[in-house]
């Protein structure tokens, strides 16, 4: 959280909200504590409720660690444009790590949450995974982008759209061979 403040200050950004590009314990890291310090709403999809007010239990069954819930959550049911001044950016939904997952874009960028993660997609064998929704998710992504868009993952280092396409075609068919499963 410190080092969100410094920066923050340094470059004189003011955190407007927080979206959770799903409900998963490890993804919801200091949202609590910024929504308490600079009070700011946190939007989740609907899809990701339940998750998201368990998600303390899920860190202390699988992690062994506690996390904190935001106190003020808006959920909304259906990809979104969020404004800003000027600015603006996408969240578009795609489920199929989690029912509530969503792809944030915004200019040449697409942050991808755990959907799709540099060389890898995320799990399907969480509670609410569906590889077929994520399969379907993943082709929903590449519609909406450009080959020279630059993907950010929850995990793992970036990549462009070209990139993810390219390696995609190349191993879907092991992800749903596999399934890691076709649910």
């Amino acid at each position: 959280m410190e080092e969100i403040l410094k920066e923050t200050q340094y470059n004189e950004m003011h955190i407007k909200f927080i979206i959770l590009s799903h409900a998963h314990f490890d993804h919801l890291g200091i949202s609590a504590e910024l929504q308490e310090k600079f009070r700011i709403p946190c939007y989740v999809h609907i899809n990701d409720k339940r998750m998201l007010m368990h998600a303390d239990m899920y860190a202390q069954r699988f992690a062994g660690c506690r996390v904190k819930i935001p106190k003020e959550i808006s959920f909304y049911d259906s990809d979104k444009l969020f404004v800003f001044g000027e600015e603006s950016f996408s969240v578009i939904h795609t489920p199929g790590h989690s029912e509530g997952g969503v792809c944030i874009i915004f200019n040449n960028f697409i942050f991808t949450g755990d959907t799709l993660l540099f060389e890898s997609i995320g799990r399907t064998d969480l509670p609410t995974g569906n590889m077929k929704h994520l399969s379907q998710s993943i082709k929903k992504i590449f519609e909406l982008s450009s080959d020279h868009m630059l993907i950010f993952p929850g995990h793992g280092g970036n990549w462009s759209i070209y990139e993810a396409k390219k390696w995609w075609n190349e191993n879907k068919h092991i992800y749903i061979n596999n399934s890691l499963g076709f649910d």
